[in-house]
């Protein structure tokens, strides 16, 4: 199996919606800053007891509870400053990718968000909320695709979307890291990359391999020489692009043969 359909196949986390936005089994977040919304979800759902002692509380903050069918998450929402990342990372953003990465079930493919129409952070909250299930979904030893079941108002829909796509062009780098070298080398990379623009209108590919150094790509030509694989020189070009961007692709680097004790090498893939 080639790597890009490996990754497709079996590895790419999908998900569609359900025809409930709330649904009665897996992980449910409900999130307010208004006290008085969440109560009156609460109440669906959970016991007397758990009710009453949600109840009691002067501020929410974070509270969860168990069911026979769901877990239940219930966020009263407060300034939540990320304080342990600095810079762009430190928002709010940053910090609700971090809450649902945390409570998300990672045995769990069923998931709804509940959101209370008059909060004004709510497309806010569906972008991390897209990201982190899309995230937390992916594993290298997933021997299935994981298939997620949405829960989550239609006007909503859109934005998760967005987000999960990008979310999944993060998992796709964090899979190509995992695969070991003797799967992922250049002339593998090559062929995913070309399976990935096959069949597009957009993108037309390209890759050097024979010719690298009379066309003077020496560097290329004399780094490769270390490796049973040859080097590859891709482009993916459009025919209206404006913009040039250049990466470098190293799928192992020894780290030094020479220098480094042979019980370390088995670290270099992290």
């Amino acid at each position: 199996m080639s790597i890009f359909k490996l990754w497709t196949n079996i590895k790419c986390p999908e998900f569609k919606f359900s025809k409930s936005s709330v649904q009665d089994s897996g992980d449910i977040f409900i999130i307010s800053d208004q006290k008085k919304f969440i109560l009156d979800e609460a109440a669906k759902s959970l016991s007397k007891a758990q009710l009453e002692s949600l109840k009691k509380q002067d501020q929410i903050n974070y509270w969860s509870f168990a069911t026979e069918k769901n877990h239940i998450h219930f966020f009263q929402y407060i300034k939540m400053q990320d304080t342990h990342v600095g810079g762009f990372e430190s928002s709010d953003y940053n910090a609700f990718k971090k809450f649902f990465g945390l409570k998300i079930s990672l045995c769990e493919t069923t998931f709804s968000l509940v959101l209370d129409p008059k909060f004004n952070l709510s497309e806010m909250l569906v972008s991390a909320f897209a990201e982190s299930v899309c995230s937390v979904s992916y594993n290298y030893k997933n021997k299935t695709k994981p298939e997620l079941k949405i829960g989550l108002d239609s006007k909503f829909q859109k934005t998760f979307k967005n987000y999960f796509i990008r979310s999944q062009a993060t998992n796709l780098a964090r899979f190509l890291v995992d695969l070991p070298p003797n799967e992922l080398n250049p002339t593998t990379y090559a062929e995913l990359i070309k399976e990935m623009v096959k069949g597009s209108k957009h993108y037309k590919f390209e890759s050097i391999t024979k010719d690298l150094k009379e066309q003077g790509y020496g560097l290329i030509h004399a780094v490769g020489m270390g490796s049973k694989s040859p080097p590859q020189l891709i482009r993916v070009t459009t025919a209206n692009s404006k913009v040039v961007m250049v990466g470098k692709g190293i799928t192992f680097d020894t780290g030094g043969l020479d220098l480094k004790p042979s019980k370390f090498m088995r670290n270099m893939k992290k």
